[in-house]
C-alpha cells in the first residue's frame, strides 16, 4: 500500500516461524493534520508473548521516523483491558473518553481514545 494514496497502511504480523499471527495497520491517515489512526489484532494462540507490543513499537518508529507522522491514535472498548495494557506499555496516553461511541446489536459502548504523538 501507499499511505499517500490509499491513506491507510496493512502490515502483517509474523511470528519468528514465519507464521502470521496478526495484522497491524493505520487508517484515516489525515495528510493535512499529520495524524493516523491505529489499529491491531492478535491471534488468540499468540496473545501475551510481547508480539503486539512489538509490533506496536516497530510501526510507531516507522511512523515517526521514516512518514514523519506527528500523532498515532486508536480507539478502544472501555472493557478491553488487554489493549488498553498493550497501548499504554506502547507509550499512548488516554485522552478521551467517548460515550456510547460503537454500537453492537441493540446497546452502545463507551470507548477510550488514545494517542502517542512524536515529541
Amino acid at each position: 500500500n501507499d499511505l499517500y494514496a490509499d491513506n491507510q497502511l496493512r502490515l502483517m504480523i509474523e511470528s519468528p516461524e514465519k507464521k502470521v499471527v496478526g495484522i497491524i495497520d493505520i487508517f484515516n491517515f489525515e495528510p493535512f493534520h499529520n495524524r493516523v489512526e491505529v489499529g491491531i489484532v492478535i491471534a488468540d494462540h499468540s496473545r501475551r508473548q510481547g508480539i503486539g507490543l512489538l509490533a506496536l513499537e516497530l510501526l510507531t518508529k516507522h511512523c515517526f521516523d521514516y512518514l514523519g507522522i506527528h500523532q498515532l491514535y486508536a480507539f478502544t472498548d472501555v472493557t478491553n483491558e488487554a489493549c488498553r495494557r498493550l497501548f499504554q506499555k506502547g507509550g499512548f496516553e488516554e485522552c478521551a473518553l467517548l460515550k456510547d461511541w460503537m454500537r453492537t446489536g441493540k446497546t452502545y459502548r463507551d470507548v477510550v481514545m488514545v494517542q502517542r504523538l512524536n515529541r
